[in-house]
């Protein structure tokens, strides 16, 4: 089986203030909402802060939402197409973006993880209907969109609508039951144009914010290794405080190029984190020259692994 191979190097210097913030964060901040979702699922089957997955078993505890302020009360139909049939809703009672972590300590192994929550690799579009509604015969009392990284989002300013193409969904019944339907077009009509400027943004917001995770946790088809097996490689480097990201696709010559190093050439993205949480995104098609670690230690563990890596490549491609 193929699996992506994922390097995690931290190096960099870092205040004594940020060390002390990352703590809070991984240390303080996820006990406490790993305790609180304990207690609200002991006494019930949880709500849109945590809840169980029926697909997973995962435990699953919201990290962040899209806040919106005018969107949220403002949308005026959800029209859905998929495989040629067309159903529209109306009486629509909310709206919410919401992405959540996962605990599972199984995967926090297998990936490497130190954290015991993982983020998820999607956020969810819960649309949520008028109970009143006479039109939702199919009794659905709920949507749910799962926005990817690369999920497509367009905005139609003049028509105050916003159009989500081909995108997974989820229809929850009264009595429970879900459906799920796969690379549905979505149309959300608003009522002003305010409104749908305020969603598009919220959405690319929290798209961008996928994107920026994916390149800096491995996803679903990587794992953390040092063996080598064919398929793509990741090379990702993080500083310590988290503030800045290299993500890069190696080349097929990376182990055993003709100058008898790493060859960096593959498309790289760089993200930089500032102070007040705004993401700055680069991305270079020709990645860069050389790789220079500052620690000793780090250097000689990357030396080692790319030293491993670059023997099993040729017993590879020479099994004689």
């Amino acid at each position: 089986m193929s699996v992506n191979i994922f390097f995690r190097i931290t190096h960099g210097s870092v205040t004594k203030d940020s060390e002390d913030i990352q703590m809070l964060e991984e240390t303080i901040l996820q006990d406490l909402a790993i305790r609180r979702a304990n207690m609200t699922l002991s006494h019930g089957p949880g709500n849109s802060l945590t809840y169980i997955s029926a697909d997973t078993d995962e435990e699953r505890i919201l990290a962040s939402m899209g806040e919106l302020k005018i969107a949220q009360r403002s949308v005026e139909s959800v029209t859905f197409n998929h495989d040629r049939r067309s159903h529209s809703r109306k009486w629509i009672e909310n709206i919410q973006i919401l992405q959540y972590q996962t605990l599972n300590l199984n995967s926090a192994i297998r990936t490497g993880q130190t954290e015991p929550l993982h983020p998820m690799e999607y956020a969810e579009v819960l649309i949520t209907y008028d109970q009143q509604d006479e039109e939702g015969q199919d009794d659905v009392l709920s949507n749910t969109l799962y926005l990817r990284r690369n999920t497509v989002l367009k905005l139609d300013e003049d028509h105050a609508l916003l159009r989500i193409e081909s995108i997974n969904a989820a229809g929850t019944f009264g009595d429970e039951r879900t459906v799920t339907l796969d690379r549905v077009n979505v149309t959300i009509q608003l009522t002003s144009r305010e409104a749908a400027r305020e969603l598009h943004k919220k959405l690319e917001d929290m798209r961008m914010e996928l994107f920026i995770r994916s390149l800096q946790y491995p996803r679903s088809d990587e794992m953390v290794t040092f063996r080598f097996t064919q398929g793509q490689h990741r090379l990702i480097i993080e500083s310590r405080n988290k503030c800045t990201i290299v993500s890069q696709v190696l080349v097929d010559d990376f182990f055993d190029s003709p100058s008898g190093k790493p060859n960096y050439s593959g498309p790289t993205y760089v993200v930089q984190i500032e102070g007040d949480g705004k993401r700055n995104v680069y991305k270079y098609e020709r990645g860069f020259r050389y790789l220079n670690l500052s620690n000793a230690q780090a250097d000689r563990m990357f030396k080692l692994a790319w030293d491993t890596m670059s023997t099993s490549s040729r017993r590879e491609s020479d099994p004689a």
